[in-house]
């Protein structure tokens, strides 16, 4: 079987260019049964919207057939207003967008799996941190209870992982200072890309969610988490 990524940035695959920035598909493969074949699609920049009028789905849905499955994770991108190439509102077009995306791949005997985005790591001034998705994650998560296929609520259990341990969550992201690493001689202070460590745990988390669910079994090693328990 042949295991689908598709979303953003979050799960693109990066290399040697972009180091230590990681997708957390690219830590999948530990966990993943002998035979699973992994196709990344994830885009940076790329939103529900932007995955329909840039050909990306039309392109991607011949390749799908019977019995894959395909990981879907869009958000960070829909929800920004000031670029209309992307914006996608979350009760409205973002939802119909997961919608056609669910049932298209239902179609093809493909099962999707949605996840909601990853929380940022901003925080308000008195140190709390932020939910910035807003309602992104209750849409995707109707949408996939419209379909009757798997969500994995990935926005609050990275929130809630990295209230509990900040320094842990620091880690997690691409935050460190100048001249660690050549790719970035300046530093980075990104608080919503992941770390080859963020990308390590990411695939952790979802995979502990996918193990719960004995649909899922088949492509899945039973393999424990050692990052977070």
């Amino acid at each position: 079987m042949t295991l689908f990524g598709l979303g953003d940035s979050l799960m693109q695959e990066n290399g040697p260019s972009t180091f230590p920035q990681e997708g957390w598909v690219q830590e999948l493969f530990p966990f993943l049964a002998e035979g699973t074949v992994v196709r990344n699609f994830a885009k940076n920049g790329l939103s529900t919207k932007s995955f329909f009028d840039e050909g990306f789905f039309s392109r991607i849905l011949p390749l799908v057939h019977s019995g894959d499955v395909a990981l879907v994770s869009f958000g960070h991108n829909d929800e920004k207003k000031e670029d209309p190439s992307r914006y996608a509102p979350a009760e409205t077009d973002y939802a119909a967008n997961l919608l056609k995306i669910g049932q298209s791949l239902l179609k093809k005997g493909c099962l999707p799996i949605f996840l909601s985005s990853v929380s940022r790591l901003h925080f308000d001034e008195k140190g709390s941190l932020l939910r910035t998705h807003g309602d992104y994650p209750l849409a995707m998560e109707k949408v996939a209870k419209k379909l009757g296929v798997p969500f994995v609520p990935l926005e609050e259990l990275t929130h809630a992982r990295f209230v509990k341990n900040k320094v842990e969550a620091i880690g997690c992201f691409m935050i460190f200072g100048p001249e660690q690493y050549p790719n970035y001689p300046e530093g980075s202070r990104d608080r919503s890309h992941l770390s080859v460590f963020g990308a390590k745990a990411l695939a952790e988390v979802v995979v502990t969610e996918l193990q719960k669910n004995p649909l899922l079994q088949s492509f899945l090693k039973k393999k424990e988490a050692t990052l977070w328990r």
